[in-house]
């Protein structure tokens, strides 16, 4: 028995092969031999998007394939990036695909018997990153990783206080600052940090455009607190730092992040 496999675009027509040929793989069984098939969906991808994150015509979702499976009694497995997976609004990146949520992924454990696994906390590029930091990305840590923003959201950077700032990477204050090359020597690191925040990605301007959106005055300015930036409560850092500053900032912390719900 020979079994071919193609791959399909959104749309439903086999993609095209760089060759001109028909893209797909061969695999053959001795005659009477058992033969398994596992299917691995990659990411948990929802549905493929278009440029402002809407489903694309004639896409097929996530569940569409789930339903489709179970109707001819074959289970699949989804694998699972941590930071992109939210708890009811899914996560986006545009013009590729919107990524199932936690909702999402119990609905069809329950309802398709789908099963799931890690595809690790960020998605990160492992080439890219320390051993430490990649045991971060594969296994978790005692620290959640954080979104650090829309650049490089492949790449891990950690944040530290440190007790013996000669280590750090970078400084930012005389005591706080970003790890660096010693993150992969766990001796050189022994007894210098006193606390650290994992994130994934990070904010990044061209030049001058910081400056600019500073005198249009698109950023709202105000001076961390070292408790803030270690705070448990990620989530509710924004209002928190909006009613600090006071006056007509307290009643802005009290509109929903998501401003048609107000």
């Amino acid at each position: 028995m020979v079994t071919h496999v193609e791959a399909f675009d959104a749309a439903g027509n086999v993609a095209s092969a760089p060759s001109g040929g028909r893209p797909g793989v061969s695999f053959g069984v001795q005659r009477g031999a058992v033969a398994y098939t596992t299917l691995l969906l990659s990411r948990s991808q929802w549905a493929a998007a278009d440029a402002q994150c809407t489903p694309m015509r004639g896409a097929v979702t996530l569940d569409e394939v789930a339903a489709e499976l179970s109707r001819r009694g074959v289970r699949a497995t989804g694998t699972v990036v941590g930071n992109r997976t939210g708890d009811t609004a899914r996560a986006c990146q545009p013009g590729f695909t919107s990524y199932a949520t936690w909702a999402d992924l119990a609905r069809l454990r329950d309802t398709d018997g789908f099963t799931f696994v890690s595809h690790g906390a960020t998605y990160a590029d492992m080439t890219t990153l320390t051993p430490d930091q990649q045991r971060v990305v594969l296994y978790g840590a005692d620290e959640q990783v954080y979104v650090g923003g829309p650049v490089a959201e492949t790449a891990v950077i950690v944040l530290a206080e440190f007790d013996r700032p000669d280590v750090a990477g970078a400084l930012v204050e005389d005591d706080l600052g970003f790890i660096g090359t010693d993150a992969d020597d766990p001796e050189a690191l022994e007894g210098a940090i006193r606390r650290a925040r994992v994130f994934a990605g990070h904010a990044g301007w061209g030049p001058g455009q910081l400056e600019g959106e500073l005198e249009e005055e698109a950023w709202i300015i105000e001076p961390p607190l070292r408790e803030e930036i270690f705070s448990e409560d990620a989530s509710g850092l924004w209002a928190s730092v909006l009613r600090r500053k006071g006056r007509r900032y307290a009643l802005l912390s009290t509109m929903p992040l998501d401003p048609s719900l107000n």
